[in-house]
């Protein structure tokens, strides 16, 4: 997936999100997502990012535009401009774990830090990065991790 149509695919996740968040329509239940998680690993992807944005200081839209704005930039920092995960797979090159699983631990270091931040109410000690931050860039993680699923 090159840039362009990662960019497509995280304007089109936003979409739905905010979609959802205007309907006001319940999730799915907890049960039937647990019997087959890779079926509903979109719903599950997109019911987290609604509640990550619950966190965020302004609007769904504005948090959504942000993240997009972020990944775009990260994106073109450390990936190829024909391959937007071309980072991710270093760790397959140097034999650790697969891209997705790369993926996976970096989102579990955001949540983690989500946690200490907000549930534990720490004081962050990277003067430059905030809990906004790290939302943000849980949001982009988990889009990051639907977009590579999305294109086997």
């Amino acid at each position: 997936m090159n840039k362009h149509q990662f960019q497509t695919f995280h304007e089109e996740v936003s979409a739905r999100v905010l979609a959802k968040i205007e309907s006001n329509n319940p999730p799915l239940p907890i049960d039937l997502i647990a019997q087959d998680f890779f079926k509903y690993r979109l719903e599950i992807a997109e019911a987290t990012i609604i509640e990550l944005l619950l966190y965020y200081p302004s609007s769904p839209q504005e948090a959504l535009n942000k993240a997009r704005e972020i990944c775009a930039s990260k994106g073109h920092d450390y990936a190829s401009e024909d391959n937007s995960f071309s980072n991710f797979f270093y760790c397959e090159k140097l034999q650790i774990c697969s891209a997705t699983q790369g993926i996976l631990i970096r989102l579990c270091d955001k949540f983690s830090r989500l946690h200490n931040l907000i549930d534990l109410c720490k004081e962050p000690q990277v003067a430059d990065e905030s809990h906004v931050d790290t939302l943000l860039d849980t949001i982009n993680y988990i889009i990051i991790w639907l977009a590579l699923e999305s294109s086997k």
